[in-house]
């Protein structure tokens, strides 16, 4: 509605100022014409009577035997009747040339009279001469003056008219320019009011989403006041259960160390073979349930924010050959092929938390030898843009893609059928994978099922500084 309220006005607007351009042009035109007329008239009238007056005086003059006058008399009506021509050229409609036919015929008159006397002047017959310039001469004369007069008073009507019509193009543009501008006036005036109306309705609008916007803040403020709230007592009761586990773990150990000490100071005396294996499952009970509870307490540690890293150089050959001589054994039980490589580029010193490492390292280790039971399992320690890299491989049972992300959670294994089959709590790549993030890193699988599984944990650790050889200072 705006717009063609809009368009409307300009193309008023528009067309407006074309017809008071062409409308002023003509008053200009005319005004300009009738100045041109005006003055035009007032000269021939000037020149009019000044010759007239002059043609008098020649007569007069040569009747009194003034031999110049003649002359100059026949000079002044030539000119006088040039004058009277362009006078009456002014006004060229059939009322001015009836006006020229009658003052042609009256000043033919008089004229033949003044030619008569002129006449006799030559002669030298003065007294002829001015008889022949009285009496008719002067009636004529005077009826020639009359019709002299109506001319110059057509060609001042004429030039009135002139005037008229100018005035009358003034007052037709007026008429015009008032209406256009009532019209423009209209069409501008609604189209402020549909733009008041389209700024009350945009303002209205605007009000209703500032509320709408506040409501909303308002919602998403006690929203999230209740999710800290929520978060908050889901914190409490984390560490609530951190210090419960951890506190019972603690408690149990205890009990639990005695008894597997026990069960191993029993295994050492006399006994008959069924006893011996009797106290062989007891102790290896008690060391499965001991590493439950270590997993349970290490993991509730994690969680509850209790672990601190420590920052010590290492040798990281040291670590690996560690961790080799203690999977050695039950991999050639399984008959498995078993290694760990350090590349050249990850041996040396390194400053961070061994231990840390180490439980990475074996961890990924013994969950490899426990699901593979042919093939091999190799380890490889290496770096990565800044990053330690420890890989361990294995041609195990592999995991299903679907199921990869679900084993690194907390007591989660790939399925049921595998806790029956393999046994284990489910917390050990959930604990390894906090500690990589712990360590600034974090654990990558590769794997397929049926064919093995590719763990990689990237480490954030620093390279010790080069000092001489601890060992070689101690032999010095």
């Amino acid at each position: 509605m705006r717009l063609v309220l809009m368009g409307s006005a300009l193309v008023i607007t528009v067309a407006a100022v074309g017809v008071a351009a062409f409308g002023m042009n003509r008053l200009v035109d005319d005004l300009q014409d009738a100045a041109e007329h005006q003055a035009k008239l007032s000269q021939v009238q000037r020149q009019v009577m000044a010759l007239s007056y002059g043609m008098t005086d020649a007569v007069e003059r040569a009747v009194e035997g003034d031999r110049a006058a003649i002359d100059r008399h026949d000079q002044l009506s030539r000119e006088l009747d040039d004058t009277l021509t362009e006078l009456l050229s002014l006004s060229v409609d059939e009322t001015g040339a009836r006006i020229e036919q009658s003052l042609n015929a009256e000043r033919e008159a008089y004229l033949a009279l003044e030619d008569v006397a002129v006449a006799f002047a030559r002669r030298g017959d003065y007294t002829r001469a001015e008889e022949m310039l009285s009496g008719e001469y002067r009636d004529l004369k005077l009826v020639y003056t009359n019709r002299l007069d109506e001319a110059l008073d057509y060609a001042a009507s004429i030039m009135d008219l002139e005037l008229q019509r100018a005035r009358s193009t003034a007052t037709w543009l007026t008429a015009i320019g008032g209406i256009v501008l009532i019209v423009i006036a209209i069409l501008w005036g609604l189209v402020a009011y549909d733009a008041h109306a389209q700024h009350r309705k945009l303002l209205i609008a605007r009000r209703a989403l500032q509320s709408h916007n506040e409501r909303l803040e308002r919602a998403v403020a006690e929203r999230t006041a209740d999710l800290e709230s929520a978060k908050e007592r889901a914190e409490q009761a984390n560490r609530a259960k951190s210090e419960f586990l951890a506190t019972m773990s603690h408690e149990i150990r205890t009990p639990l160390n005695g008894v597997i000490g026990m069960a191993g100071a029993l295994k050492r005396t006399q006994l008959e073979d069924s006893q011996h294996k009797m106290i062989e499952v007891v102790e290896n009970s008690g060391q499965t349930l001991l590493a439950i509870l270590n997993d349970v307490l290490d993991l509730s540690r994690i969680e509850s924010g209790q672990v601190e890293l420590e920052e010590a150089p290492f040798e990281v050959d040291e670590i690996a050959s560690a961790a080799s001589a203690l999977f050695t054994p039950l991999a050639q039980e399984k008959n498995l092929e078993f290694a760990i490589t350090v590349t050249p580029a990850a041996r040396g010193m390194w400053v961070g938390d061994s231990l840390r490492l180490r439980q990475v390292l074996h961890n990924l280790l013994s969950n490899a030898m426990k699901f593979t039971s042919e093939g091999s399992v190799t380890g490889r320690i290496s770096t990565s843009g800044g990053h330690m890299v420890v890989e361990v491989a294995d041609t195990g049972i592999g995991i299903s893609q679907d199921r990869q992300d679900a084993i690194f959670e907390r007591f989660t294994q790939a399925d049921n059928s595998t806790t029956r089959k393999y046994g284990g709590t489910g917390l050990g790549l959930a604990i390894t994978r906090k500690i990589a993030k712990l360590m600034g890193g974090d654990v990558q699988l590769e794997s397929e099922e049926g064919k093995g599984s590719t763990f990689r944990a990237r480490l954030k650790l620093k390279r010790a500084e080069r000092t001489a050889d601890p060992k070689a200072a101690q032999a010095a």
